[in-house]
């Protein structure tokens, strides 16, 4: 298992898994606060794209400690969101 520190600077060490787990999660998240603060609508590419970026970072962090549930959620939301951007681009 590889691991990423920043003792420097927090104390903390984590693994690539937790990093990239916790970012592709913080993405979402922001990109849903985003959305209910009337900033990005559902339909918007920055929308869109923060969705397929995070839960595919998400996904493969599932899949790195091999947490088949998650992954299948995830992959199937970055699937979605990937779709719709798809058609949101062709729009355009």
């Amino acid at each position: 298992m590889f691991y990423f520190t920043c003792t420097e600077f927090t104390g903390v060490t984590m693994d690539v898994s937790t990093l990239l787990g916790s970012t592709g999660v913080l993405l979402l998240l922001f990109a849903y606060a985003m959305n209910l603060a009337g900033k990005w609508r559902e339909d918007s590419v920055v929308y869109l794209a923060a969705n397929v970026l995070g839960s595919a970072l998400s996904a493969y962090a599932s899949y790195m400690i091999a947490y088949l549930p998650f992954v299948v959620l995830e992959l199937t939301w970055c699937a979605v969101s990937a779709i719709k951007l798809t058609t949101v681009f062709r729009k355009s």
